[in-house]
C-alpha cells in the first residue's frame, strides 16, 4: 500500500477527490457496490478510488455528480487535478517508484537516474544547477536500493547514443558509467537498449518518458527543469505508453546494445590512457 488507509485531503488534489467521493457516498447512505454500479466498476474498485490508490475518470466523476447532484464539483476537481501543478509530485513519484513492479524509461539527454553511478549523478546534478546537490545526490542513490531488493522491479531503459557519447568531467566518469551499464545489463531484471546515432528524428526526442507499473496499473511521469507531474489519467498514460513503444521501434536490440557499449568501453579506455 503506498497511500495511507484514510488519505489526508490536504495532501493533494487527488486525495481531496478521494475524500469527497467517500463523503458523498456516506452522506447518501450508499454502499461501495451501489456506487460501483453507477460508474461501471466493482466494489473493490470503488475502495481504490476512495483511498486514492487509483484516480477516478472524468466520465465517472460526471456520472456521480449527476447522481449526487453536486453541481459538477467532482468533475471540476478531476479537471484541475490534470492541469494544475501538484507541489507534492516528487514525493508521490518516489512512492510509486518504491512500489513498482516494472519501470519503463526513455531519456534523450541523460542516463536514467536509477542507472547512474554516483559520480555521473553528481555531474548531472551540478550541470542541471540543482540547488542542494549533496541532498539530491543522497536521495538519488537511496532510490537505487530498489534495484537490489529481494524482488526488484523489471527495468526497461532506452537511451539515445548521444547520451553515452557525451564527454563528462572529471576524467573517468563516462568510462565508469559505461562499465556500470554493462554490468546492469547482465541482470535478469534489467534491459538496456540504445537508439543509435544516425537515426532520424523519432518520437520522444522532445522529452523523457517514464511509465511505472504498480499493482493497480500504470502511472506516468513527466518532468521539465524544476517541475514535474505524476500522470494518472488513463488516456494520457496510454499516450505515454504508445510513445515509449514508438521509441522502442528505433532502438537496437539488447544484444546489439551490449556489443555497442562494450565497443564504447574499449574506446573510452584508450582515450583515458592517452589523456
Amino acid at each position: 500500500m503506498y497511500m495511507r488507509e484514510n488519505p489526508d485531503p490536504k495532501d493533494s488534489l487527488g486525495t481531496l477527490i478521494a475524500f469527497m467521493l467517500r463523503f458523498y457516498r456516506l452522506r447518501a447512505g450508499e454502499t461501495g457496490e451501489q456506487v460501483g454500479r453507477i460508474i461501471g466498476v466493482g466494489k473493490a474498485q470503488v475502495s481504490k478510488l476512495e483511498h486514492a490508490r487509483q484516480p477516478i475518470g472524468s466520465a465517472q466523476a460526471a456520472a456521480l455528480d449527476r447522481h449526487w447532484k453536486t453541481g459538477g464539483l467532482l468533475a471540476y476537481l478531476v479537471h484541475f487535478s490534470k492541469v494544475l501543478h501538484n507541489p507534492a509530485w516528487l514525493d508521490q513519484h518516489f512512492q510509486h517508484e518504491a512500489q513498482a513492479l516494472a519501470i519503463r524509461y526513455f531519456h534523450p539527454t541523460l542516463v536514467p537516474g536509477l542507472l547512474q553511478t554516483e559520480d555521473y549523478a553528481r555531474a548531472a546534478l551540478v550541470a542541471g544547477r540543482t540547488p542542494d546537490v549533496a541532498q539530491a545526490l543522497k536521495r538519488r542513490m537511496k532510490r537505487q536500493e530498489l534495484l537490489t531488493r529481494a524482488e526488484p522491479p523489471m527495468i526497461r531503459a532506452i537511451v539515445d547514443q548521444a547520451v553515452l557519447d557525451r564527454s563528462i568531467r572529471p576524467q573517468g566518469v563516462r568510462l565508469n558509467q559505461l562499465r556500470w551499464l554493462a554490468e546492469l545489463a547482465d541482470r535478469q531484471n534489467v534491459s538496456i537498449r540504445v537508439v543509435p546515432k544516425g537515426e532520424p528524428l523519432y518520437p520522444g526526442v522532445d522529452g523523457p518518458i517514464k511509465i511505472i507499473t504498480l499493482p493497480t496499473g500504470d502511472v506516468g511521469f513527466m518532468e521539465t527543469p524544476g517541475v514535474g507531474s505524476v500522470v494518472t489519467d488513463p488516456d494520457r498514460v496510454r499516450d505515454l505508453v504508445a510513445r515509449y513503444e514508438l521509441v522502442s521501434d528505433h532502438a537496437l536490440s539488447v544484444g546489439a546494445t551490449r556489443r555497442l557499449i562494450e565497443d564504447m568501453i574499449g574506446d573510452a579506455e584508450r582515450d583515458d590512457q592517452l589523456a
